[in-house]
């Protein structure tokens, strides 16, 4: 068929196979983009092209959306500029966990949630200055002044997305960490927003069921799949306060990190039922000096790899992750009217080694991005 000149777009992508937004894979479908936009779904769009973008064995999704990362200035603690380790690999979107704090918020809005091309999002931390330092965050829970970060977080709460809290020891090692959870829980009651928590493990003066009881329908615990003691895990099976506290609403993210994924835990988890509710990296410094492939599409295929269905795993890092950001969805969804963020991923069928953070390893098939597309710009075409 011939294309109707009346009908123009910047960007029509043929693609094999597409991700819904109610998480299931169709395909062929086509996509039209003008501007920053979704304008078209189907097939046979019959669009004027200015650029036609065809993969017919491949898949196209939302843009992926990275839970838990360390965007921010090189100089500090854990940052890392984001748009050079994600538009790259296929994410469009990240969630800062805590890497600015109400001291140096000004400037982190201003040189990176302004400058960057990709999506960054925080959740803001409530101490002073954030993961800037090489000290840890809290060490004393009166230095957490509540009242202003309420106003900071009222103030720009369309860029703050929530509170971070990191109550592990190489955060916090203040003796007193269920003060410093109170008064995150006044602030995020105050602003209304989430919290995404890092449970406290080392050392063990805070039992996990005490810790989850705090915590609040849509509230994101990260590390879930983290394999020392004081994690989701008891003898091998999973704490019962942790399944009480899913049935209650809390949402489990993954937060790999360089401690906090392991295979056989999460093989353990996925076996039981329990699969992640997102999935994210925990980008940071440390990953680019080891030069291990730590992308989202890497990650996803561990999952895959440990027994979660692929479909099932796409989802929880594109749709469900946007959702939680952004209940409004105005982006994470292939619908006409929606940014025009999105990502297409290659199953790239030779084996390549996929290293847990014990050193595990899994030889596996695995995706790799080949296209990434933010707000309608191509950001990065591999073939």
């Amino acid at each position: 068929m011939k294309p109707d000149n009346t009908k123009k777009c910047d960007i029509l992508i043929e693609a094999g196979k597409l991700l819904t937004k109610s998480g299931n894979i169709i395909g062929p479908q086509e996509v039209a983009i003008a501007e920053n936009k979704i304008v078209a779904v189907g097939t046979d769009l019959n669009f004027n092209a200015a650029k036609l973008l065809k993969f017919p064995d491949d898949l196209l999704i939302p843009g992926l959306v990275d839970l838990h990362f360390h965007p921010g200035p090189n100089s500090w603690k854990y940052s890392v500029e984001p748009d050079e380790w994600t538009l790259t690999k296929g994410t469009t979107t990240v969630l800062s966990q805590g890497d600015a704090g109400i001291n140096n918020w000004d400037y982190y809005k201003n040189s990176i949630i302004a400058k960057s091309k990709s999506r960054v999002v925080m959740a803001m931390s409530i101490s002073n200055y954030g993961d800037k330092l090489e000290t840890v965050n809290y060490t004393k829970s009166d230095e957490i002044d509540v009242n202003r970060s309420i106003n900071l977080i009222n103030k720009d709460s369309d860029l703050i997305w929530g509170i971070s809290f990191n109550a592990a020891l190489g955060s916090c090692n203040a003796p007193d960490p269920e003060v410093i959870m109170e008064k995150v829980l006044k602030v995020a009651t105050e602003t209304n927003k989430p919290i995404l928590y890092g449970i406290r493990r080392e050392p063990f003066d805070w039992p996990i069921e005490n810790q989850l009881q705090l915590l609040r329908p849509g509230d994101v615990i990260t590390y879930c799949f983290y394999p020392g003691k004081g994690g989701i895990l008891n003898q091998n099976r999973i704490e019962s306060s942790v399944l009480d506290a899913r049935e209650r609403g809390i949402l489990f993210d993954v937060g790999h990190g360089m401690s906090s994924f392991d295979f056989e835990v999460a093989e353990k988890c996925i076996r039981e039922g329990f699969s992640p509710d997102t999935i994210s990296t925990d980008f940071y410094k440390r990953h680019v000096s080891n030069k291990l492939d730590h992308s989202m599409p890497t990650l996803i295929s561990k999952l895959i790899a440990t027994g979660m269905p692929n479909t099932d795993a796409i989802y929880k890092s594109t749709v469900i992750p946007a959702q939680i950001l952004d209940p409004n969805n105005t982006s994470g969804i292939i619908a006409p009217g929606k940014l025009a963020d999105l990502t297409i991923l290659k199953w790239n069928t030779n084996h390549k080694p996929l290293i847990d953070v014990g050193g595990n390893i899994k030889h596996s098939e695995y995706y790799e991005s080949i296209l990434t597309i933010k707000d309608g710009i191509i950001m990065n075409q591999a073939i």
